[in-house]
């Protein structure tokens, strides 16, 4: 019998708006059952956008200040890194 294996990595995306500018995201990604951490980094919008599509998360719509997503695709590490992420120790 051939047991299925989820190979796709499941995690959370929240992005926070910084107080001194409307444009300027604080951006972190955690990775379900992971010990090891992705630091947090300040984007720009259209690179939050690009951080959602590399994720395959969909993006928010609402005005809020602060959006928590989860996402079921595995990233695009290399992609995560170009965008400024990389792991904290």
């Amino acid at each position: 019998m051939n047991a299925a294996v989820n190979t796709r990595t499941r995690g959370l995306v929240q992005i926070t708006r910084q107080s001194d500018s409307d444009k300027n995201w604080t951006c972190s990604i955690v990775f379900y059952g992971d010990q090891e951490r992705l630091s947090s980094v300040s984007l720009g919008t259209a690179q939050v956008i690009r951080l959602f599509r590399t994720l395959g998360a969909p993006a928010p719509v609402s005005k809020k200040e602060s959006h928590v997503v989860e996402f079921y695709n595995t990233p695009d590490l290399a992609e995560l890194k170009e965008l400024g992420f990389f792991t904290a120790g």
